[in-house]
């Protein structure tokens, strides 16, 4: 009835019970607020208050039974006013109104909210998500709103964010929370934002903000890059990193040493103070010592796929584009083609290798013909359950197609009633979806699953 009554407001519809249009002469005749059921009970119906209020309550309750008792009451009544094949279909309007109908008061309370989100989603929409994402939690922002806010949230920035979504001005763009790192909780933050400002990396690790797997991670996923030069290499602020806990080490065995000159020219120990001041001469003269080299982030120039699998172990919603590292790095063979590039499966064949945008494009229309393409999807959540009253069992996932989110269900063979799937399959993993789409059908089914990398411990 919504568009019905914009089209009557507009002048472009008429109601075709005359009699309503001139009981709900302020909604052209259109069921607005349960009011208005107590209105046309009365007038209509020409019930008595107390049957009046019982058709409202009853409606808005859901009582069936005590509206049945009433229905005979109010087609008498309003068949003095009209026939009686009209009075049994306002009846029947009512009914069908008080599935959805509020009071007056209820329904401006929800207009004025509706109308404020609105305008503020429109007009101010980084302020808006802000606010939304701030309200959610991690799981019903990975799998709820990801999809819709993936290209305007960044990392979290160790200088910015709390846990709250920050608004980043300069860079249009909201800032995650801290918390949003797989392996920060509330109190890792509180101590991070605690130990505030951080000038550079060398200042952090002074600072003990963190430990040294999680600061790697930190570094890993861009929420310590305001701490580096732009466009820095990771491997060389993880190099960085290294040598600045080698310089604290250094600090900190100076400060040890001049604690025990102290200590000794305290007690009048003169000789001990002295050959103390020695060793620490030669500290000095020999300075921090290297840092250590590490070989995993130096490897990570060539390894695509576990590149981008740690960064979304550590921050699940960062947006990466999955089908452009798997043209540098995947064990299918891609075939190279004009205008769609091709993988082919374990029996040969070649199927069209589409992206995540083209696959939600499949799933919101309706196709001519059999429709079956390749999708590589980042597996954010895995969950057997079961239908049938226990008896079957079916998969269902969370995947994360470069961006595109969407909850697909892997069904048990039609015949067998077995589910099968790969074992590497998990949450956490990579692989390429085949889908079918079938003319008729709502729903794009998964035929085939090829795990391409298995998930890895954040």
């Amino acid at each position: 009835m919504v568009e019905e009554y914009i089209e009557r407001k507009n002048g472009n519809s008429i109601g075709d019970i005359p009699i309503m249009n001139e009981l709900l002469p302020e909604t052209f005749g259109v069921l607005v607020f349960q009011e208005q059921v107590t209105k046309i009970a009365k007038e209509l119906g020409q019930m008595n208050v107390e049957d009046s209020e019982n058709v409202r309550i009853g409606m808005g309750k859901k009582r069936k039974k005590l509206l049945d008792s009433l229905k005979p009451v109010f087609v008498e009544g309003a068949s003095k006013k009209t026939d009686k094949e009209t009075a049994e279909k306002i009846w029947s309007m009512m009914e069908t109104f008080a599935r959805y109908g509020f009071n007056k008061s209820h329904a401006v309370a929800y207009v004025v909210i509706s109308y404020a989100c609105a305008f503020l989603k429109y007009h101010y929409p980084l302020e808006w998500w802000a606010a939304v994402l701030s309200n959610a939690d991690q799981k019903e922002i990975n799998e709820v709103f990801y999809k819709y806010v993936k290209d305007m949230v960044l990392p979290p920035d160790i200088n910015t964010s709390t846990e709250e979504m920050e608004v980043d001005y300069n860079l249009g763009k909201i800032r995650n929370k801290l918390s949003m790192i797989s392996g920060i909780g509330e109190k890792a933050a509180e101590k991070i934002i605690s130990k505030r400002p951080y000038k550079d990396i060398l200042d952090f690790t002074r600072k003990k903000a963190c430990g040294y797997s999680m600061t790697k991670k930190l570094i890993h996923v861009g929420a310590l890059d305001s701490l580096f030069n732009k466009d820095e290499p990771l491997l060389n602020k993880i190099q960085k990193y290294e040598k600045s806990i080698k310089q604290v080490e250094f600090e900190e065995k100076l400060i040890t040493y001049d604690a025990k000159i102290a200590e000794f020219n305290l007690n009048g120990d003169t000789k001990s103070a002295e050959r103390t001041s020695n060793l620490k001469n030669k500290f000095i003269e020999k300075g921090p010592t290297a840092e250590d080299f590490d070989d995993f982030y130096a490897s990570l120039k060539l390894k695509h796929k576990l590149d981008f699998l740690v960064k979304k172990s550590i921050f699940p919603t960062m947006n990466l584009d999955l089908s452009n590292v798997l043209k540098k790095d995947s064990k299918l063979l891609i075939l190279k083609g004009n205008p769609y590039d091709m993988v082919m499966d374990r029996w040969g064949k070649n199927t069209v290798l589409a992206s995540g945008e083209q696959l939600q494009q499949i799933d919101s229309i309706d196709v001519a013909r059999d429709v079956k393409i390749c999708v590589p999807g980042y597996v954010m959540k895995a969950e057997e359950f079961t239908y049938q009253s226990g008896a079957r069992k079916a998969l269902k996932m969370i995947i994360d197609s470069s961006g595109y989110v969407s909850e697909k269900v892997l069904w048990p063979h039609y015949d067998t009633g077995e589910l099968i799937y790969p074992e590497d399959l998990t949450e956490g993993s990579i692989a390429y979806f085949i889908y079918t789409k079938k003319p008729g059908k709502p729903y794009t089914n998964i035929s085939e699953i090829i795990v391409e990398e298995k998930a890895i411990k954040a």
